[in-house]
């Protein structure tokens, strides 16, 4: 879910360009702004650190369930 965050910005950039206009109707898209790397570095640096094969799979069988 994070990686959609950063595609957000992608996405909200074209709206803005297709409708011509800054103005910020669809903050939906906006994440978490200006710290929107920063969050999902943090998340990702979470994942990277586990290292223990049980929680590992918990993890991908909640993604699995989620998705």
């Amino acid at each position: 879910m994070e990686g959609s965050t950063i595609g957000d910005k992608i996405i909200s950039k074209m709206i803005e360009q297709q409708l011509k206009t800054e103005f910020m109707a669809f903050t939906f898209f906006t994440g978490y702004g200006d710290q929107s790397a920063n969050m999902s570095n943090s998340i990702k640096h979470i994942f990277n650190s586990i290292t223990q094969t049980g929680l590992i799979g918990i993890i991908v069988e909640s993604a699995n369930v989620t998705f």
